[in-house]
């Protein structure tokens, strides 16, 4: 028995290839105006502590160091390029994916697909409990730390995920999951008791992200985004 592969083999996995990086969101962004506004919307809701940072001339990473020298370190790296990167592609780009291709509803994978990606940050719970000593007390603190966690990273990744299914793009996804890791958790009661004046900037970030949102992400050629379903040319 023999097997031949042509050039219609070769043009299969071409095209299984191109369709399998679209389905992904691994097509390279255009470099315009419309395709920079995805990747604006998170910066825009964090205006409040973008502008306490500006005020205090500080930054998250003060406490370690440089923002550099904490870049080049391995945790750095791993904190601030390579978590990021790899946790987008394996339950945005991955996971929205096959939840698509399954046929289930954008609200399913907006609400549902992010619990995945929050309980993946559940073994945090195991090390604040050795860290802490093993006592009872340790473990009331690893069980509502983990809670604390799994409920941002959750509502996070609803936001990351309507990011990735609005743009058809898994590099939003990945610049907002970067840029957060950055600026942490915001603290807003220490900021606005430092500077009351910057209440306003809060206010301005939040209702600016809700008007803009919608507008700002907005794709045509998404593949997940589509009014009658998912349909590319290829």
């Amino acid at each position: 028995m023999q097997f031949c592969v042509g050039a219609d083999a070769n043009e299969t996995i071409e095209v299984t290839l191109r369709t399998a990086l679209v389905r992904l969101g691994f097509s390279l962004p255009a470099f315009t105006l419309d395709a920079l506004l995805p990747h604006l919307i998170t910066p825009l809701l964090f205006l409040g502590p973008l502008y306490a940072l500006y005020l205090d001339f500080s930054s998250p990473l003060s406490t370690t160091g440089s923002f550099k020298e904490v870049l080049l370190s391995w945790q750095g790296a791993r904190n601030y390029v390579v978590a990021p990167i790899t946790e987008e592609i394996v339950f945005r780009a991955c996971v929205l994916a096959v939840y698509n291709l399954s046929g289930a509803s954008r609200a399913k994978m907006i609400m549902l697909a992010p619990l995945s990606f929050g309980v993946a940050h559940a073994h945090h719970a195991w090390d604040t409990f050795n860290r802490y000593g093993r006592t009872p007390a340790a473990a009331k603190r690893a069980l509502l730390m983990t809670l604390f966690q799994l409920s941002y990273t959750t509502l996070f990744g609803s936001f990351a995920s309507y990011l990735f299914l609005r743009t058809g793009s898994i590099w939003p996804p990945i610049t907002a999951h970067i840029f957060c890791n950055v600026m942490g958790i915001p603290q807003l009661g220490y900021e606005v008791s430092k500077f009351p004046q910057q209440k306003r900037s809060y206010v301005t970030g939040i209702l600016g992200f809700v008007m803009k949102i919608v507008p700002w992400t907005k794709t045509p050629d998404s593949l997940y985004w589509q009014p009658r379903g998912p349909a590319v040319a290829y």
